[in-house]
């Protein structure tokens, strides 16, 4: 595999320091990652509130019609997993397999506040939802299939000390005017296996900071995600930045550096209200810039090859993705084993 000279920089520095952390060679977090199928899922709609849709696939999303709302609802067992203590990085991943037309709507994603069930879920019988969105991304676009990744780390982390009713995803503002952009994503019933979703918790892989969208940013926040299996000294770390770009081709960067605290005499999080974004931050120091265009499907995607060496493991690295517009997802703080 060819080594871009971006990625070699990276290479060479984490090389160097690694020479600085001889004295923290004990140092070693365990990582876990689970990818986690719902117990039950399915969504209801407005235009026939008492129809149950408990196991259908694939199930619909957002806004069908003028006036007719969609709220699609995931659930997840943690209970086996308890001991493991709250995961510090939590994704909801759905496959959209289909779309009504051109565009998109931004679908959030909410903790569900209440009990419900698979079998008897309708638009008349709903749980209670927190209507503060913890996350949000574009759906509906018949040109952009393919995965949806939602960071829930906010609302999973609840369940190892609380009550856990699951995860709703709606349109955000549910307003009336305006055209309809339905979903389809694939259900756990779905004969599509490969594409059914689940919830991808992690520990030793942390989500912090919050993405920021440009006004000219209508797709939802970026979200960057690890896509190895594991973060494994000697092994390459996939990097994967979800709604990186508005479409394909555009350019997009991952900062990766060494701190979360300072960027040279800069301290961080570095507020970008000197360039009229004062709700984004940059929250890592860029120790090097590892750039790429977006795919087709407005995604963007980075290999990072990690030393073979196992002092690598008392160094924590940190990533954020910075796209066109000043568009930033939040960060991660991973720690390699």
């Amino acid at each position: 595999m060819q080594v871009s000279p971006r990625k070699r920089n990276i290479v060479a520095a984490l090389a160097s320091i690694l020479g600085l952390a001889t004295a923290c060679d004990g140092v070693l977090l365990a990582q876990t990652t689970l990818r986690l199928a719902p117990d039950r899922d399915a969504h209801v709609e407005e235009a026939n509130p008492t129809t149950n849709y408990g196991t259908t696939s694939p199930l619909k999303l957002t806004k069908e019609g003028n006036s007719a709302w969609i709220r699609t609802y995931f659930g997840f067992d943690v209970r086996p997993y308890l001991a493991l203590g709250a995961p510090t990085s939590a994704v909801l991943r759905v496959y959209q397999s289909g779309a009504s037309g051109a565009g998109c709507l931004a679908a959030s994603a909410h903790a569900v506040t209440s009990a419900w069930s698979e079998t008897t879920l309708t638009w008349q019988a709903q749980p209670t939802f927190d209507n503060n969105p913890v996350d949000y991304r574009c759906v509906g676009d018949s040109f952009y299939k393919g995965w949806r990744v939602f960071d829930v780390t906010q609302v999973a982390r609840t369940w190892w000390t609380g009550p856990n009713h699951g995860v709703l995803l709606r349109t955000g503002w549910e307003i009336r005017s305006g055209a309809s952009r339905l979903a389809l994503v694939r259900s756990r019933e779905d004969s599509v296996s490969a594409e059914r979703p689940f919830l991808e918790l992690r520990w030793a892989i942390t989500s912090f900071g919050a993405a920021c969208a440009s006004s000219q940013n209508l797709r939802g926040q970026p979200v960057l995600v690890i896509d190895s299996d594991d973060a494994l000294v000697g092994k390459p770390l996939d990097l994967h930045a979800f709604d990186a770009a508005s479409s394909g081709g555009r350019a997009a960067f991952v900062l990766a550096g060494f701190s979360k605290q300072t960027w040279g005499s800069l301290p961080l999080p570095l507020n970008l209200a000197f360039l009229n974004l004062p709700n984004c931050n940059v929250h890592v120091s860029g120790d090097d810039i590892l750039g790429t265009l977006a795919l087709s499907g407005k995604d963007a995607k980075w290999t990072l090859p990690l030393p073979n060496d196992a002092r690598l493991r008392a160094i924590p690295l940190y990533f954020q993705m910075l796209g066109e517009n000043f568009v930033l997802s939040q960060a991660l703080e991973v720690r390699v084993r």
